[in-house]
């Protein structure tokens, strides 16, 4: 789209507004989705891993500069993007599961065949799935609705004001209702790695997710020096929301593994592999739990976040 290109190759104003943050973050997200469709129809699973991510972030955008927008125009094309979503997170998690099988259990691939064919065949019906979807005039609607969205988002009156005084408060809101959730986490976890629940690691990870998101879309448009703390800020998230990322992997391994053994109760021979399997990936929950609090405690450093201040 000859807007993007517009977009990414011309010089920011010297004092952006919030607005050309916002036009800014949703042309990088759809660039980003429309970069990798090729690669999805080809088959390949980094294109899938990125097209999710440009979906997500868009999503993730949209609620985080909601202020900065018509409220009902946000959820509407947030809402738009919610199939597509879904449809590439049907892929991606398939294709994680199969790749943590390889990776975590390369002496046991063979008695575990049986899964792997069940894994890949749901993998080749959802990506057919994800491809025919593509095609769809239902898709090219979708885009067309996507590059308005961003060419000419509706935005409200706040998004007038200079980016450097107005993205750092928005910030602000996700940061601190990550902290609300992974503060309790972190003490928690340090008195008792079986507590909290994978559900609360999880939450934690979208949250840290969202920050992340958030500051690296103000990071372009607060100044230079503002701007390369708020990468450093987004890079410690990073941290945070993949140790959390290692965790929800190795618990859906586990619960996949458990559906298996079920599936196929006469298979003594995979049964006995996915138990040595399953006690890998217990293991690699209880690491990621136990780097918890360390990793948090590196990412609530005060200097991480003075930018937010000024």
């Amino acid at each position: 789209m000859a807007f993007l290109v517009r977009l990414a190759t011309r010089q920011p104003p010297a004092r952006p507004t919030a607005a050309d943050a916002v036009r800014a973050a949703l042309a990088e997200g759809l660039s980003r989705l429309l970069a990798n469709e090729g690669g999805v129809r080809a088959g390949d699973m980094e294109a899938v891993h990125q097209m999710r991510v440009a979906v997500r972030r868009l999503r993730s955008d949209l609620r985080t500069l909601k202020p900065l927008l018509d409220g009902a125009w946000a959820d509407e094309v947030s809402d738009a993007l919610r199939p597509l979503a879904g449809s590439l997170g049907a892929v991606r998690d398939l294709d994680v599961l199969i790749d943590r099988f390889e990776r975590d259990g390369p002496d046991l691939v063979r008695d575990l065949a049986p899964l792997l064919a069940d894994l890949r065949g749901l993998r080749d019906v959802a990506r057919a799935a994800l491809v025919e979807s593509l095609g769809s005039a239902t898709h090219a609607a979708l885009l067309e609705h996507v590059v308005a969205a961003a060419r000419e988002p509706r935005l409200s009156p706040e998004a007038s004001g200079e980016a450097r005084d107005v993205l750092p408060p928005l910030v602000t809101g996700v940061w601190r209702r990550l902290a609300r959730k992974a503060d309790p986490l972190a003490r928690a976890l340090g008195r008792d790695l079986s507590r909290p629940g994978d559900a609360d690691l999880h939450r934690a990870r979208i949250l840290a997710k969202r920050a992340r998101y958030a500051s690296e879309a103000a990071s372009g448009s607060i100044g230079r020096r503002r701007g390369r703390a708020a990468a450093r800020f987004a890079r410690r998230l990073a941290e945070v929301q993949d140790l959390l990322g290692e965790h929800q992997d190795a618990t859906s391994m586990i619960r996949e593994l458990r559906d298996a053994v079920a599936i196929h109760p006469n298979d003594a021979r995979m049964a006995f592999a996915a138990g040595r399997l399953l006690e890998r990936q217990v293991a690699a929950t209880a690491r990621a739990r136990a780097a918890f609090p360390g990793t948090w405690a590196q990412l609530r450093r005060p200097r991480l976040r003075r930018w937010l201040d000024r």
